[in-house]
């Protein structure tokens, strides 16, 4: 056994121990702790710890599946221990202080979430995965999710009964702001479950509910499953079922109303990553042409409707982002990639003629890496802006802007 202090909080929200034989990530800890645990030649990451001091940065939960539940990292920390560590994390992935950052502190009640989902017995355990298992934690009363998704997790155990196999189901808020589901299932059903998302789209419950099962080529339908996000333009916006979309609507509303402010105005713009159109139903009439990315043929889809009332054409494009020529004339790229980065969109970009960067990034570590490439073609960083947009969690979104 070995007995160390944490000395701070790394990216993934991770306590970093120094020991002799090197450093060890603790999860769940607080700078401070004095702790016990047992080594691994196998993984760096200890997820059993004994506390044998604890450090004032901690809290007690509010919520009582924390210590099994793998969903929320930070709930252990109090709100100013939290802060600290995500500012301790952008810094130390940026390389700079953490006085170049300017902090948002907006997270809101979850209205997309993603469960996991195993058949026991006769019936399933549907929600979160434990801490560094595959083991599943009851999501029947997450505390951070919406309101609108009460009793959900309850209905779709009763609906899945007989149920063989595993899946995962994304969830989240159809047309009539109630519950939608994408849910892909390998295994059997009973036909009961057909039976019962029947029933619950007729009887309001849900929706709609969208299941591909394993070796079939297309999801089955029933009722409406798309999702629509109120959007701060007062719209709002439909998203296909399972797709990527901010975690809250109401922290959404502040981050797309930071990024349409940074949008130079009667100036041409290129959006890579545009999905669809989170981003360009505010950013495009402000900007004299606009032309969006997306690889998703149903996202680009969505964007056209969603953005059929702007009096500004947007050229929408199927397409690879990364590989996306920047078109001659292009004055801002705006992108928000996924979690990998944009490196090799930002090599194209470099070798652009473009003016100024509009940088969406859920990574500090990618956007760090993806900055210097920026840098290496004469973009300077004039602008970074942190979001907390992930209430009891390690998770941070940046927005830098670079111009040259």
């Amino acid at each position: 056994m070995i007995q160390s202090s944490v000395e701070k909080i790394v990216a993934g929200g991770f306590g970093l121990c120094r020991t002799p034989a090197g450093a060890v990530l603790l999860c769940k800890a607080a700078v401070g702790d004095t702790v016990r645990f047992s080594a691994s030649k196998k993984s760096a990451i200890v997820y059993e710890f004994d506390l044998l001091a604890p450090s004032p940065d901690r809290r007690a939960p509010p919520c009582p599946k924390f210590a099994d539940c793998g969903g929320c990292d930070s709930m252990h920390l109090n709100d100013d221990a939290r802060l600290a560590a995500l500012r301790a994390i952008v810094s130390e992935c940026l390389g700079e202080p953490e006085s170049v950052v300017q902090w948002h502190l907006v997270a809101g009640p979850r209205t997309r979430a993603r469960w996991h989902a195993k058949a026991v017995g006769k019936g399933i355990a549907l929600g979160y995965h434990a801490a560094g298992s595959h083991r599943v934690v009851g999501a029947e009363s997450c505390i951070v999710l919406d309101a609108r998704f009460a009793g959900l997790a309850a209905w779709v155990t009763r609906v899945f009964a007989g149920a063989r196999g595993h899946g995962e189901m994304s969830i989240g808020l159809g047309k009539n702001a109630r519950p939608v589901l994408s849910i892909a299932w390998q295994g059997v059903l009973a036909g009961a479950t057909w039976a019962g998302f029947d029933e619950g789209v007729r009887d309001g419950v849900v929706d709609g509910v969208s299941l591909r099962l394993e070796g079939t080529s297309e999801a089955a339908i029933i009722g409406d499953p798309s999702v629509w996000l109120q959007h701060p333009s007062g719209n709002k916006i439909k998203l296909p079922g399972g797709s990527f979309a901010q975690a809250s609507e109401s922290s959404n509303a502040h981050l797309v109303a930071h990024v349409t402010s940074l949008i130079a105005r009667d100036q041409s713009l290129l959006e890579l990553y545009c999905g669809s159109g989170n981003f360009t139903l505010m950013a495009a009439p402000i900007a004299s042409k606009t032309t969006a990315v997306e690889s998703d043929q149903e996202a680009i889809d969505c964007a056209r409707a969603n953005l059929a009332h702007v009096s500004k054409k947007v050229r929408f494009v199927v397409g690879d982002a990364s590989t996306f020529v920047v078109p001659a004339g292009t004055h801002t790229v705006l992108l928000d990639p996924p979690r990998a980065g944009a490196r090799e969109a930002c090599a194209n970009i470099g070798k652009s003629k473009a003016k100024r960067v509009v940088y969406v990034s859920c990574d500090p570590t990618t956007f760090a890496r993806d900055a210097k490439v920026l840098a290496d073609a004469r973009f300077v960083r004039t602008r970074l802006d942190a979001f907390d947009l992930f209430a009891h969690t390690s998770h941070v979104e940046l927005v830098g802007v670079f111009e040259r």
